[in-house]
C-alpha cells in the first residue's frame, strides 16, 4: 500500500513538473464543479450585448439595438431598465463604433480604436443631466493596435499585433502608460508561429485586479493565460498553457480543427480570483451548420497563479457578466436565441 502511494505521488509530481514548463499544455483540472441557478431579472433584451459592468449600484449593459439606436442600457439590480442612451452616430454624445467599454470609479468609457477617440460619462451625471454629461477625448492609438483600455488605476494598456510579414519588429507588443507619464513596453508573443500569433492576438481578452496592479490576458485561439504585474512598470510574471491553438492558416484566414473546441471568452477579476466564460467541451464539428447549439455555458475560476479552482455550470450561454460580491450578474442566451438578464449566487 505504501509503495502504491509513493508511485502515485511520484507520478503526480512528474505531471506537475511537466505542466509547469513554459511550453507544456495541460488542460485545466477543476476539482470543484457547481451549478449556477439563475434568477431571470429581465427577459427578451432587445439588443445584441457587447459588455456588462456594475457601476454605482447599477448594471450598465452596452450593445447594438436595431430599434432605437441606443448602445447603453442602465438597469437597477432588480432588472428594471432605468435609462438608455449613447446612440450610434457622429454627434457629440454618439459613437460611430467602439471596441471596448470600461467602468471604473463611476465613469463609463467607450474606446473607438479606428476613430482614435474615447467617449465617457459619469453615471450619476448621465442619470441627472442626460447627454450633456458626455465628453469626447482623442486617444493615442498606436498602429496595429487590437486592444486599448484604461486600467482601474487610470493607467493605459495597448496591445499591438503586427502583421506576420513584418519580421523587423516583434509580432506582439504591450504598451503600458503609467501615471508617472512613462510608457513601458513588453515584447513577446504567446505562440512562436507568427501567423498563429497574429490571429491569436486579434481579439485578446484582459482583466485587471481591482487596484489595477495585476493583469491577465487570454488569446483568441487556444487557451493560454498570461499574468502581468503592473506595479511601476509592466512585467510578465507567469504563463499557464492549457490548450494549444489547433488551427490551419490560409490566405483567407484560419480554420479550427474539427476536434478542437472553443475555450475562453470575456474575463473579470477580483483580488483573489479570475473568472472566464468557458466552454472546453463542444467540438467544432458539432457546431458547424447546426442551430440552437449553446456554447460557453460555463464560467471557470482561477487563482492569480493560473491554478483552476471551480467550474460553474449553467443551462444558458453566458454572453457577458460582472460580479458584485458573491453575486454574478449575466446577460444570457437561451436555446431559442433570446437574450436575458439574470443573477445567481456563487456560494
Amino acid at each position: 500500500m505504501k509503495l502504491r502511494k509513493l508511485i502515485i505521488i511520484a507520478i503526480s509530481l512528474l505531471l506537475v513538473s511537466a505542466c509547469s514548463e513554459k511550453t507544456a499544455y495541460c488542460p485545466p483540472d477543476f476539482e470543484i464543479e457547481r451549478r449556477l441557478d439563475f434568477e431571470i431579472l429581465s427577459d427578451r433584451l432587445m439588443f445584441f450585448p457587447y459588455s456588462l459592468n456594475e457601476c454605482e449600484g447599477y448594471l450598465v449593459a452596452t450593445g447594438h439595438s436595431s430599434s432605437g439606436g441606443e448602445t447603453c442600457f442602465i438597469y437597477d439590480k432588480q432588472g428594471n431598465l432605468v435609462y438608455s442612451c449613447i446612440k450610434q452616430g457622429r454627434g457629440p454624445a454618439e459613437v460611430s463604433g467602439y471596441s471596448r467599454v470600461s467602468s471604473y470609479d463611476g465613469v463609463i468609457a467607450y474606446y473607438d480604436i479606428l476613430a482614435k477617440e474615447k467617449l465617457s460619462f459619469r453615471l450619476s451625471e448621465m442619470l441627472e443631466k442626460g447627454p450633456a454629461s458626455v465628453t469626447k477625448d482623442p486617444i493615442d492609438v498606436p498602429a496595429w493596435c487590437t486592444f486599448y483600455y484604461d486600467s482601474p488605476n487610470g493607467n493605459n494598456i495597448a496591445i499591438i499585433s503586427r502583421s506576420p510579414q513584418n519580421h523587423e519588429l516583434p509580432q506582439r507588443s504591450i504598451l503600458y502608460k503609467s501615471d508617472n507619464g512613462i510608457t513601458y513596453e513588453h515584447n513577446g508573443a504567446v505562440y512562436e508561429d507568427r501567423d498563429v500569433s497574429w490571429y491569436a492576438s486579434m481579439q485578446p481578452h484582459a482583466a485587471f485586479s481591482p487596484d489595477g496592479k495585476r493583469m491577465v490576458i487570454s488569446q483568441n485561439v487556444g487557451m493560454v493565460l498570461e499574468f502581468y504585474s503592473l506595479e511601476d512598470s509592466i512585467r510578465l510574471e507567469s504563463t499557464r498553457r492549457y490548450y494549444e491553438p489547433k488551427i490551419t492558416v490560409n490566405e483567407y484566414g484560419y480554420q479550427k480543427a474539427p476536434n478542437t473546441t472553443y475555450y475562453t471568452e470575456g474575463m473579470k477579476a477580483t483580488d483573489e480570483q479570475i473568472f472566464a466564460i468557458y466552454d472546453g467541451e463542444i467540438p467544432v464539428s458539432d457546431i458547424n451548420g447546426k442551430k440552437n447549439t449553446l456554447l460557453f455555458k460555463n464560467i471557470a475560476s482561477f487563482d492569480w497563479n493560473g491554478n483552476p479552482l471551480i467550474l460553474y455550470r449553467t443551462c444558458y450561454r453566458v454572453c457577458k457578466f460582472c460580479i458584485s460580491g458573491r453575486i454574478l450578474y449575466a446577460i444570457l442566451q437561451d436555446p431559442e436565441g433570446n437574450y436575458l438578464l439574470g443573477k445567481a449566487g456563487m456560494d
